[in-house]
């Protein structure tokens, strides 16, 4: 279930979390895919930009949104 007003709120915090080598927004670089809330629970799914992305890159972009 997604609700509209709720995905706008969680796109505009994502708008905060930066690409820790770019710096730059996750959302600006269009590595969100999806968001989905359900209740109090909020799934995000993003696309790393690169296969070779770090492992930790990716940690730190999850751990800040």
């Amino acid at each position: 279930m997604t609700d509209g007003p709720r995905v706008v709120t969680v796109r505009d915090r994502l708008d905060r979390v930066e690409d820790p080598e770019l710096a730059r927004s996750i959302v600006e670089l269009d590595y969100v895919d999806a968001i989905d809330i359900d209740g109090g629970r909020v799934l995000v799914q993003f696309t790393l930009p690169t296969a070779w992305c770090s492992p930790a890159f990716a940690w730190m972009m999850a751990v800040d949104a």
